[in-house]
């Protein structure tokens, strides 16, 4: 393939979704459609490396080895192009009686059972985009507006990277979480995201009562709710049983000022400004996977900045549902002025109450 995705690790035994796609670009002739003839046909001797062979070739070495995510729809295999796809490949894959579907079939190599499953995962729309010139220039253009920072360098810089791991000297290696946060500089994650949360996950919870209250303040407009009791009372719990309650395509932040007990610790410093909103601006990002990625600088405006992320936030989880909400959630922020009281830093407290803020594309607020 000339690019495989593992998502959730960095091995096919260890991913929890995979995508592999085969790149075509066409500058000299971008409006040729991909017809059923260029899909299965082949230069080789064996007949088998058409661009549908290739595509199913991958996908039946993943399900070998990770039967249970292609039997559940998680290994995904894309065809990218500038070139548009004619409309008989998208019948032919998705109509048992197309009379087509067998030449696809033939051409992929695979048997009844293992085609009806690839013609599945085939994903086509990568195909009929922009010429990659313009798409660059839209990126950088949409990067710039959104985090006010030079596009450019930015790109330029994940760029370089890419082109390194492309060399022969590479081959086998895999680009990764730790190697992007290495080209922008810095030695772990930890420089971008300071605190993360330490909160265990439930995953049988028992409903309650006051986690349907919340909700229906939350969906029914309500922009700040503090939610307080004695400690162990499933304060942290209920807000996992709200996340779930909320509507489809919904995002939650939570903020994690315990830290499992390390709030006090000294390279743990959750109550200041700079590390929450740094934080908490990059979990907007990763969690939206929108170009909201920030670094650590002590001339920003920390406050403001995050602001502007949840703002443009809001404009992307309302594109996802008209009913999707945007909540960032504070636990535990008594800790926060303990941690600041402690050291002498009862101004740079970050929270004064526990509160869940409902961020609207029009209205953004938080405490």
């Amino acid at each position: 393939m000339d690019c495989t995705l593992y998502y959730g690790g960095n091995r096919p035994v260890d991913a929890e979704r995979i995508v592999i796609a085969q790149l075509k670009y066409s500058a000299a002739d971008p409006g040729q459609p991909w017809t059923i003839a260029r899909l299965t046909h082949t230069t080789n001797k064996k007949r088998d490396n058409s661009v549908i062979g290739r595509l199913a070739k991958g996908f039946a070495g993943l399900k070998d080895k990770r039967a249970n995510l292609a039997a559940t729809g998680k290994i995904s295999a894309q065809l990218i192009s500038n070139q548009p796809i004619d409309p008989t490949v998208v019948i032919a894959f998705s109509d048992l009686a197309s009379p087509e579907r067998a030449r696809l079939r033939k051409a992929s190599g695979l048997d009844d059972s293992d085609f009806q499953m690839f013609a599945k995962a085939v994903d086509l729309s990568g195909c009929g985009g922009e010429s990659r010139f313009s798409l660059e220039e839209r990126i950088i253009a949409t990067i710039s507006d959104w985090t006010d920072d030079d596009a450019r360098a930015a790109v330029n810089t994940l760029l370089r990277g890419i082109h390194r791991a492309m060399l022969p000297e590479t081959k086998g290696e895999f680009i990764t979480r730790e190697s992007i946060i290495s080209w922008m500089g810095f030695s772990d994650s930890g420089a971008l995201f300071p605190c993360p949360p330490t909160i265990k996950r439930v995953d049988a919870l028992i409903s309650r009562d006051v986690s349907r209250r919340i909700t229906e303040l939350v969906t029914g407009g309500a922009q700040r709710i503090c939610l307080h009791g004695e400690g162990g009372c499933g304060k942290t719990t209920a807000l996992q049983e709200i996340e779930r309650l909320l509507p489809y395509g919904s995002v939650v932040i939570i903020f994690d000022c315990y830290g499992n007990g390390r709030y006090l610790n000294s390279d743990a410093y959750r109550h200041r400004l700079a590390d929450a909103f740094l934080q908490m601006s990059n979990e907007l990002a990763t969690q939206l996977r929108v170009p909201l990625l920030l670094s650590p600088d002590k001339t920003l405006d920390y406050p403001r900045v995050f602001k502007k992320r949840l703002t443009r936030a809001a404009e992307a989880v309302s594109s996802r549902s008209a009913d999707a909400l945007l909540l960032v959630i504070v636990d535990a922020a008594d800790n926060s002025l303990i941690a600041a009281s402690t050291r002498r830093l009862q101004k740079q407290a970050l929270f004064t109450n526990f509160s869940i803020s409902v961020i609207y594309p029009k209205t953004c607020v938080f405490s």
